[in-house]
């Protein structure tokens, strides 16, 4: 029967993903997967194959994967979240849960950490307005992940995602952005060009989102902090220095535009 066939190519699909000796196994595996998801398939949404499923995703955005491949994961994740909305916690929770130290069963490179916020940005992007609770876990995560010492491309990827995180949530993640603007002014004096525009949409996407932008004890020091990037004459800062002067005029316009409840 169609059921029974169904199973089968779950189970089948599966094993591809669980074996990582082989890279085309890895996207058959995966393209199997999105065609049972595709199909609506009821075998999927089973709660055994549903947590093997969620189980296997998540393992393999820790693995050191190249772009196709990652691509195609987060494509695959966001399809199955999307198609069984009970995937949504589970995975994100795992995904958040491999970027902290103190909750990862085992050491993560930084191409899994890679992967995983690739993975979290694609699922956030689309679906994180239901994720507003783990916001707080979320820039939990992109401390550890955007710290000094850190692979200059896990860093990046932290700050992005977590950016789509605020925009998601909205005014939903009032309760942190505070704790946000610490982040990305910290972010904003490091050294590294290619982070300053992601800390500072990172500022932009929390005072965009809070209903009382005046009223955050971090905007003054998030502006004082992009002036400066302004004022960095380092050659190799040169697109940055856009990046932020850009940032700059839309956070400006953003204050002037919102009540001051009587803060100037």
């Amino acid at each position: 029967t169609d059921t029974a066939t169904n199973a089968q190519n779950a189970r089948f699909f599966l094993k591809l993903i669980q074996d990582r000796n082989s890279i085309e196994g890895l996207k058959n595996g995966l393209s199997g997967i999105q065609l049972l998801i595709a199909k609506k398939s009821s075998e999927i949404r089973t709660v055994e194959v549903r947590d093997c499923i969620i189980k296997e995703l998540c393992r393999l955005a820790l693995d050191e994967l190249g772009p196709p491949l990652r691509n195609q994961l987060s494509s695959c994740i966001l399809e199955f979240v999307v198609a069984d909305s009970r995937a949504l916690f589970p995975i994100v929770d795992g995904l958040i849960a491999s970027l902290i130290p103190q909750k990862s069963d085992h050491r993560v490179l930084p191409g899994g950490r890679i992967n995983a916020w690739g993975c979290l940005e694609r699922v956030l992007t689309f679906q994180g307005r239901q994720c507003a609770s783990r916001l707080p876990d979320i820039v939990s995560a992109a401390k550890h992940s955007t710290r000094v010492g850190e692979a200059a491309a896990v860093r990046i990827a932290a700050a992005r995602a977590c950016c789509t995180a605020v925009l998601a949530a909205s005014d939903s993640g009032k309760h942190v952005h505070d704790e946000i603007l610490k982040l990305s002014k910290v972010l904003l004096a490091d050294k590294l060009p290619n982070l300053r525009n992601p800390a500072a949409q990172l500022a932009l996407a929390a005072v965009q989102s809070n209903p009382a932008p005046h009223s955050l004890a971090g905007v003054e020091s998030v502006v004082q902090g992009l002036v400066k990037c302004l004022e960095d004459a380092s050659a190799d800062m040169a697109s940055a220095r856009l990046a932020c002067a850009t940032t700059l005029g839309e956070l400006l316009c953003v204050l002037a535009l919102a009540p001051s409840g009587g803060r100037e």
